[in-house]
């Protein structure tokens, strides 16, 4: 009797446990987002010519658009999202609204294809009082009469949810603002092989005036130095090593990454004073990523080593994961 006593004993608190756990579950959160923004940037010289793109999913079948640890189902319009295709669609806005006549199908092309490698956010949270971080990344093979080159964007944000995590502010600068701007960095690289067209000098210095006006916010000062990146306009590299130091974080990582957008060879060495010497992470990643979009012989280089020296770590820390994370978006 003790002993049956004892067994149906066992059985409940087996049952209490595997409750308890089930209840630890990790929810998961419906998080609708907006469709990418297009942006008020246009190009000097429109193209004549019209262009026809094939954009397909080439990404594993076990990626997933979020990850992370938390789970998030993203939506659009209630429905489930397809990233690829709001991608597609975004990007086709974007570039007329710059002046190029493209077109994008899913239709497989040879001539000009753009082969989606790799497109997800990945979010992190320590605990309830620490900021929602987001890592959106895309890396994709653009293909123009045979000729392959690799295009990366990566985009990194933080918020603090007041109420709740999928609150309006946290989707809006966690979610919305970053993906829009990976289809604005995919947009500029795209245009630098259609046609090379730029914005004009003289928008150049529009764009820096209102950045350094005291009554443009952070946040639309962030969105600006951007588009000095998407400019396809080199005489914009002065104005924005400016902004390099600049006393908002997010400023200055637009700054790091429009270097890199802008193929800013006269400034390897001051990015790479940014990588070994920055107190933040985020300045040294950002300016590990331009140092790649770079990819001169010297950058090469520092870009090589430390992609050598992460992949050795038998137990990185979340720097070098983070930086290995980076780094494998070009490989």
């Amino acid at each position: 009797m003790m002993n049956l006593s004892k067994t149906i004993r066992t059985i409940i608190l087996a049952s209490l446990a595997a409750t308890m756990l089930a209840s630890c579950a990790a929810p998961t959160f419906n998080m609708e987002i907006a469709r990418p923004e297009v942006s008020d940037l246009k190009y000097e010289n429109k193209s004549s010519e019209s262009h026809s793109i094939s954009v397909l999913d080439k990404r594993a079948k076990e990626s997933k658009f979020s990850e992370g640890t938390l789970k998030f189902n993203i939506l659009i319009d209630g429905k489930n999202i397809n990233e690829v295709e709001e991608l597609k669609t975004a990007l086709a806005a974007e570039l007329v609204n710059r002046g190029s006549d493209v077109k994008f199908t899913s239709e497989g092309q040879e001539n000009f294809k753009l082969d989606v490698v790799n497109f997800k956010i990945i979010n992190h949270r320590t605990n309830g009082f620490t900021p929602l971080i987001t890592l959106t990344q895309f890396a994709g093979d653009l293909w123009v009469n045979g000729e392959k080159q690799r295009i990366v964007s990566f985009v990194k944000r933080a918020k603090v949810p007041i109420w709740y995590i999928t609150e309006d502010g946290i989707v809006e600068n966690t979610y919305n603002q970053p993906v829009s701007l990976v289809v604005q960095d995919l947009a500029t690289r795209i245009t630098q092989r259609l046609d090379n067209n730029k914005i004009s000098d003289q928008a150049i210095k529009t764009l820096v005036d209102e950045i350094n006006n005291d009554k443009t916010d952070d946040t639309t000062r962030y969105f600006k130095v951007y588009q000095l990146g998407f400019s396809n306009n080199k005489s914009a590299i002065p104005y924005i090593i400016n902004y390099l130091d600049h006393r908002d974080d997010y400023v200055r990582l637009a700054a790091i990454s429009s270097l890199g957008l802008l193929d800013a060879e006269s400034e390897v060495t001051r990015l790479n004073k940014i990588f070994t010497s920055a107190k933040i992470w985020q300045d040294r990643a950002m300016s590990l990523k331009a140092l790649a979009d770079i990819n001169t012989p010297e950058a090469k280089a520092i870009v090589d080593a430390e992609w050598e020296r992460v992949s050795k770590i038998a137990k990185p820390d979340k720097e070098a994961k983070w930086n290995k994370s980076i780094l494998s978006l070009y490989r």
